[in-house]
């Protein structure tokens, strides 16, 4: 697994993130900010060691709908020089807490409606294989069953 730098790895998984609460796919999320179709592809890959350009960032808030600040790391984060490197751990939808929080994002936004079938949840999602789905369905179930 790649390393890069703490500071761009939170940027990296908080856009993951915003993108999967909106529904945009990697494809699309490259597509809108005119850069190749794997772009995003190849960030969010763990075997590489891509990552944002700070000089898209502007542009990954705007598409995001959200200030450069909500991209950023919060105030208490632990500063670190651009020379310490983090395993590049990049979330995902096999991760139950990922996914729980990327529900909640949904649930919380104007495509709430996604949530009440799974194989639009998967398409608007963009889910790539079993274990995903998986991940998804038992989460949903965990959420649904809190109410």
């Amino acid at each position: 697994m790649q390393q890069i730098n703490r500071t761009s790895l939170f940027i990296l998984n908080r856009i993951r993130l915003l993108r999967l609460v909106l529904g945009i796919s990697a494809y699309q999320f490259s597509l809108l900010l005119n850069k190749s179709s794997n772009y995003i592809n190849n960030i969010e890959s763990k075997s590489t060691s891509n990552k944002y350009n700070s000089a898209d960032y502007p542009s990954v808030a705007q598409i995001l709908g959200c200030s450069l600040t909500e991209l950023m790391p919060p105030d208490d984060w632990e500063v670190s020089t651009s020379h310490d490197k983090v395993e590049k751990k990049v979330f995902s939808l096999e991760d139950p807490d990922f996914v729980k929080m990327v529900l909640e994002g949904i649930k919380h936004s104007e495509n709430a409606h996604v949530l009440k079938e799974e194989s639009t949840l998967f398409r608007y999602l963009n889910v790539r294989n079993m274990e995903e789905k998986k991940t998804i369905i038992s989460v949903l179930k965990q959420i649904q069953d809190l109410k």
